[in-house]
């Protein structure tokens, strides 16, 4: 029985047992008003206490509720986005922020209206996890800077958030900032997620990064990375390619020659393939495969001044003159 039940039978009960008391028969009547008085000030100060509680408790139940709700929204937002939906995921992601809470352009900008604009305050991790969701997709819709300027305050909220920060190199990628989005990415790698996803753009970051600078060690970055790439995924193409040409470009042509050999299996007319795989039989000393390569290549389109000289010089020195002169009279 709780107190207010328990003082609310007293109180009924106060005016029978005043009567019965021993030596109560001469109390005044002024008497028992007070002490119902009294019962009933406690049992008003009871009555406030317990609906307090119920308040606080109340509002603590909705608070819950509404903390619920916000995280299957935000579940779904990015359920939306996996399913290939960007543009329904990045309408949702906006309402559950809020215009002054959206990052625009930079390095998050409108972080500080976030919090007096955006109602009650919201866990860190859940504003991370929507900002992320929201960053890409705009990645996937193509506004790349938009995007970094959401995965920029998703790190700002839960700066381990190492999806944010994988795909916050992303952006920079899009936005050919190879030096920022490999900057990006060295935390992911540092704490063992060598995706081949992020792999992949690492090496393709690091080339572009050689063809700028021609640095060697650029050069040789991509190429590791492309072979771990191609140790997940052995059977992608473009990564087996890529591979090819760094370890072409890095003139391992014993190796450059078995991965353009393996590409083929899947691609055997393309011409360019062809014809680094004749310069690496001839770098190799096979002059004979070399020919083959190189002619088929030629065959395949409008031979460049280049791949002439190469063919002309290679029959000669096979001792096919009559091809020799054909090829540098083309």
């Amino acid at each position: 029985m709780t107190h207010l039940r328990l003082i609310s039978k007293m109180l009924i009960a106060a005016p029978c047992l005043i009567g019965l008391l021993p030596g109560c028969q001469s109390m005044t009547t002024a008497k028992a008003a007070q002490l119902t008085e009294e019962l009933e000030k406690r049992l008003e100060a009871i009555r406030k206490e317990e609906l307090a509680r119920l308040e606080a408790e109340s509002v603590k139940s909705k608070e819950q509720y509404a903390r619920v709700q916000r995280q299957n929204r935000i579940w779904l937002a990015a359920e939306r986005l996996s399913n290939g939906d960007a543009k329904g995921a990045l309408e949702d992601a906006d309402e559950l922020l809020g215009p002054a809470a959206r990052p625009t352009k930079g390095d998050g900008a409108g972080s500080e209206k976030q919090d007096s604009a955006s109602g009650p305050e919201q866990d860190p991790a859940e504003l991370a996890a929507l900002l992320a969701t929201r960053g890409a997709a705009l990645l996937e819709l193509n506004r790349p800077e938009e995007a970094e300027a959401a995965f920029r305050l998703a790190l700002k909220h839960e700066p381990a958030h190492l999806e944010a920060r994988k795909n916050l190199g992303r952006a920079l990628f899009a936005q050919r900032r190879f030096d920022k989005a490999l900057e990006a990415w060295k935390p992911v790698l540092a704490a063992g997620r060598r995706e081949s996803e992020v792999l992949y753009l690492v090496g393709q970051a690091r080339y572009e990064l050689y063809r700028a600078q021609s640095l060697p060690h650029d050069l040789e970055a991509a190429r590791l990375a492309f072979e771990h790439v191609l140790l997940e995924r052995p059977e992608d193409l473009d990564a087996l390619k890529w591979l090819a040409r760094t370890s072409y470009e890095s003139e391992r042509y014993a190796d450059a020659q078995r991965y353009y050999a393996a590409a083929r299996r899947h691609t055997p007319l393309d011409a360019e393939d062809l014809e680094r795989l004749g310069t690496c039989a001839l770098a190799l000393g096979s002059k004979e495969r070399a020919l083959e390569y190189l002619e088929l290549a030629a065959s395949l389109q409008v031979p460049s001044r280049e791949l002439c000289l190469q063919l002309s010089q290679v029959a000669a020195e096979l001792q096919f003159p009559a091809q020799a002169g054909e090829w540098l009279a083309r």
